[in-house]
């Protein structure tokens, strides 16, 4: 709980999420998902406690690559086929606001370079406007719409050699737990510099725009 971590966190509200569940403080968020009566005893929270809560922005590959294998290895991880044919899109359309969501076009731009048998798109809350406004640019390859669990999406993402990710930590993961050979990733990630997926490997980086831009 310092300077810079407030001042972050105040960033973040004003250009990304200001509802976001761990704002406008972290220690808060801590004291809440424990149970904890009051923030002094985050504090004194035991060192070998059952589990522990991890937020933040996690995708920076060069962190994790070299021990890619031994994390897999932490989770129980299905045997699964390598989807070559095909192509999956992530779609991140709820829990940002127009100037954190990508631009329909990002996607088209790079779909018209591939070449697939069939189209894929994931993502929950399919019911919203915001998810119908993304859906009607791909008609013309007439997707397949894949809206399940978390755990069974991120595994479906994951299964395929070509992956088109959203901005999203979520795809970002399924990429890594997969084995694609093309990973899609959004230049910018968000409009204020978070990270940087150029060392993700297969990773194909890409600019484009954001809703609010075009």
């Amino acid at each position: 709980d310092d300077a810079q971590t407030r001042l972050a966190i105040e960033k973040y509200m004003q250009s990304v999420r200001p509802d976001a569940p761990w704002c406008p403080s972290n220690i808060e968020f801590i004291r809440r998902i424990n149970g904890l009566d009051n923030i002094d005893e985050v504090f004194n929270l035991p060192a070998a406690e059952a589990y522990y809560d991890f937020s933040g922005f996690f995708q920076q590959a060069a962190r994790y690559y070299d021990h890619r294998d031994l994390i897999k290895s932490y989770f129980v991880l299905p045997k699964q086929e390598t989807n070559i044919k095909d192509i999956v899109v992530h779609v991140r359309h709820d829990g940002y606001g127009r100037a954190q969501r990508i631009h329909w076009s990002w996607y088209r731009e790079i779909l018209k370079q591939e070449h697939f048998e069939k189209l894929y798109i994931v993502a929950q809350n399919t019911h919203l406007d915001s998810f119908r406004e993304y859906v009607e640019p791909f008609v013309e390859w007439s997707p397949v719409v894949v809206s399940q669990s978390a755990v069974e999406d991120l595994r479906f993402i994951s299964s395929f050699d070509r992956i088109l990710t959203a901005n999203s930590t979520f795809s970002w993961w399924a990429a890594f737990f997969g084995r694609p050979s093309k990973v899609y990733t959004f230049k910018r990630w968000l409009p204020i510099a978070e990270v940087l997926l150029h060392e993700f490997p297969g990773a194909m980086v890409v600019d484009g725009p954001f809703l609010e831009t075009v």
